[in-house]
């Protein structure tokens, strides 16, 4: 499956290419933030008021998730150098041959949280707009109008994995015939209170001393690490058959070649401590590809910074697993600074695509002691 286009929004940058340029420079966006006068907290925000393909009326009318998501799929459908009404050789793109699949994990929920807010204070009037902005459906649904596509529109909900999962089921729709493109991504933005609040309690976000620096507080595999830095940004691919691709001339930038999805049926949050099922998606993900661990020499790692989803045997165990059996590997990339609400699958998906086409390894940036085995 061919990948013809992408588009991101993130902390470091609100594109591509600025998010490249400052990753290569080494820089972080994370920052501590003062949550209910009681904690500091590890977050990466980004600022929003300039971002690209984003009307007037959809700064009125949509939660900033939406106004994410659009902005980083306005950028892929130009990568991919498809509008509406654009044209190939075999004549008009056919709206209905097109899908959207779009990662969330809670949508507008800083919408929601602000309507509440109102009526808690008294104002008893709550938006008209309130469910189309806060329903996790609403970015598909605006991408959906904005681009005519009257294809599958699908939203998933897999919380960390929403995105990783649009990105999968994508081309199995169309290797399946029910598509022939897909623009599909993710995006979130969790910047509320209650939210944050419960992330603290669970020791899964972060907290800061009042001086510390919040780069040296989250730090994937790292011995010091206690808890994630929350995150904000959005992700977008373009897909297509590769016949069509080739046909209309659109640059590959990378081939989407195989899948796999399961789950632990163990926690609702922690992993299975063998790391069984994360083996079992990826042997999943190698045959659908026609491949075998022996192809794989890059392996790009997701670790939260938190002590249940970074500490052996699970991840340590899978890792040595995957030495172990990929004699080629000799890269591994882990998310860095165990950046949650990113759309990080796709981001992680985009980075792999770019460092390939550089020929540059992209490190973690906050990794000071790892552990050893």
């Amino acid at each position: 499956m061919a990948v013809t286009g992408f588009g991101l929004v993130t902390p470091l940058g609100l594109d591509a290419e600025s998010t490249w340029s400052r990753l290569l420079k080494g820089a972080s966006a994370i920052e501590g933030r003062l949550l209910d006068t009681n904690y500091r907290v590890a977050i990466a925000a980004l600022e929003a008021e300039d971002l690209v393909g984003v009307d007037d009326r959809a700064r009125v009318v949509s939660d900033r998730v939406t106004l994410l998501g659009v902005s980083a799929a306005a950028m892929a459908m130009e990568s991919a150098r498809l509008s509406v009404g654009s044209r190939d050789k075999d004549g008009n793109i056919d709206a209905e041959c097109m899908s959207i699949m779009v990662g969330t994990s809670f949508g507008g929920i800083g919408s929601l949280i602000q309507e509440d807010r109102r009526t808690r204070d008294g104002k008893a009037r709550v938006s008209p707009r309130l469910v189309t902005r806060a329903i996790p459906s609403a970015l598909a649904s605006h991408l959906a109008i904005q681009y005519r596509i009257t294809g599958p529109v699908m939203t998933y909900l897999g919380d960390c994995a929403a995105s990783a999962q649009a990105l999968g089921e994508a081309m199995v729709a169309i290797l399946a015939g029910r598509s022939d493109r897909a623009l599909v991504g993710g995006a979130d933005s969790l910047f509320v209170d209650p939210l944050m609040l419960s992330l603290v309690a669970a020791g899964a976000l972060a907290t800061l001393g009042p001086e510390e620096s919040a780069e040296g507080a989250v730090c994937p595999f790292g011995h010091g690490r206690r808890g994630m830095a929350l995150g904000e940004g959005a992700a977008f691919f373009v897909l297509e058959r590769e016949a069509l691709a080739r046909a209309r001339g659109a640059a590959i930038h990378a081939f989407l070649v195989g899948y796999g999805a399961g789950n632990d049926a163990y926690h609702v949050t922690a992993p299975e401590p063998g790391g069984f099922g994360a083996e079992r998606v990826m042997r999943m993900a190698l045959r659908s590809a026609n491949a075998v661990p022996t192809d794989i020499g890059y392996v790009s790692a997701h670790a939260t910074g938190t002590m249940l989803r970074s500490l052996p045997p699970c991840d340590v165990s899978l890792l040595t697993v995957l030495r172990y059996q990929c004699p080629r590997l000799r890269e591994l990339l882990v998310t860095r600074s165990g950046l949650r609400a990113l759309s990080r699958r796709l981001f992680q998906c985009w980075l792999s695509v770019h460092r390939r086409h550089h020929r540059i390894l992209v490190l973690s940036v906050h990794r000071p002691t790892h552990h050893q085995g």
